[in-house]
């Protein structure tokens, strides 16, 4: 019965979000991808104050897929939207061991997310994905937690970085709960190793191509001063 409700839910979402809801989108999920991909170059003559991750993104997507862009976004949200409810309802279920809990969470999850997540792919959602799927990973795991499990959580946080700045905070809540709960060094300093990873690379792109000092002013200066 649990899974005919789930079903119902995401048969909602998907009609409401693909033919009701208003396709709100912001600049990093349409136009910069498009810019990008006609010669333009983030942070060098596109200027863009929000972690690039949701752009790359966006531009993958409008090489592989050949479809217009106002309807490939929508339906990759939609998609989105449908991973993080399954990922709420796993989740749910398993912290209070019953389907019903999970239910009532996809349910509170579908109702506000229009709300709050009206924006199709953005920043935050993209976040969440990378958040919940940690989460899901570090209950869903046997009683001990492996050392594999740290990575792979690890890279889920660092991930979520590059979608948006705010990660970064989420990433050190991650890690000082395992340190905390499970004060072992063989799993916080592999979170801690794993979360730095994706982000490191992105750096290490940036100096390459000299645009690091830009990305710190957009990402960092230009939000955290006042221009904004």
């Amino acid at each position: 019965m649990s899974r005919l409700f789930l079903a119902i839910i995401i048969l909602f979402q998907s009609i409401t979000h693909l033919l009701w809801l208003s396709p709100s989108t912001h600049s990093g999920q349409v136009a910069i991808p498009w810019m990008m991909n006609n010669g333009m170059v983030l942070f060098g003559n596109i200027w863009e104050q929000h972690a690039p991750g949701s752009s790359l993104l966006g531009a993958l997507a409008q090489l592989l897929i050949p479809l217009e862009h106002s309807s490939l976004i929508k339906i990759l949200n939609t998609l989105l939207v449908i991973t993080i409810t399954l990922l709420v309802y796993q989740l749910a279920t398993k912290l209070r061991n019953k389907p019903t809990a999970g239910i009532l969470s996809a349910l509170i999850w579908a109702w506000w997310e229009p709300v709050y997540g009206n924006v199709m792919l953005y920043f935050d959602t993209l976040l969440a994905l990378c958040v919940m799927l940690a989460l899901v990973i570090y209950f869903s795991r046997d009683k001990q937690l492996k050392p594999q499990h740290a990575i792979l959580i690890g890279l889920l946080m660092g991930l979520g970085t590059i979608f948006k700045q705010h990660a970064w905070l989420a990433v050190g809540i991650f890690g000082f709960w395992i340190l905390l709960r499970h004060r072992d060094p063989k799993l916080w300093i592999p979170y801690g190793l794993a979360a730095l990873l994706l982000p490191v690379i992105q750096w290490g792109v940036l100096l390459s191509q000299g645009l690091f000092d830009s990305y710190v002013f957009w990402n960092w200066g230009f939000n955290l001063s006042g221009f904004m």
